[in-house]
């Protein structure tokens, strides 16, 4: 379940905070949104068009433009990529990790 987000800069104390709380209210809906694909992963899957005879994993992301700093905080909870290195996220065989990642994952 990809949200894609693309924040402005955030350059002062005031502005960060806002851009963390923001940032765990977008989370919140991303994991809300995981839960119910993830309930009906395979109804899903064909309503994309994709063959249903596997076990799907269902994975919350963020995809910014560059580097975000809610990927960083302590408990990010969720996986954060940018667009330049989606690709490679969704290829991997192994599902991202929370918090930042980049095209060096182990495939």
């Amino acid at each position: 379940m990809i949200e894609a987000k693309n924040p402005h800069r955030a350059i002062s104390t005031h502005h960060r905070q806002a851009h963390l709380k923001k940032f765990g209210e977008y989370r919140d809906k991303l994991l809300a949104k995981t839960a119910t694909i993830d309930q009906h992963a395979e109804a899903a899957a064909r309503a994309c068009g994709v063959d249903t005879a596997r076990d799907w994993t269902v994975v919350p992301l963020f995809v910014t433009p560059d580097v975000n700093p809610a990927a960083f905080i302590s408990d990010p909870v969720v996986p954060f990529t940018s667009i330049t290195t989606l690709a490679t996220i969704l290829t991997a065989s192994d599902a991202p990790a929370v918090g930042w990642n980049t095209a060096n994952i182990a495939n």
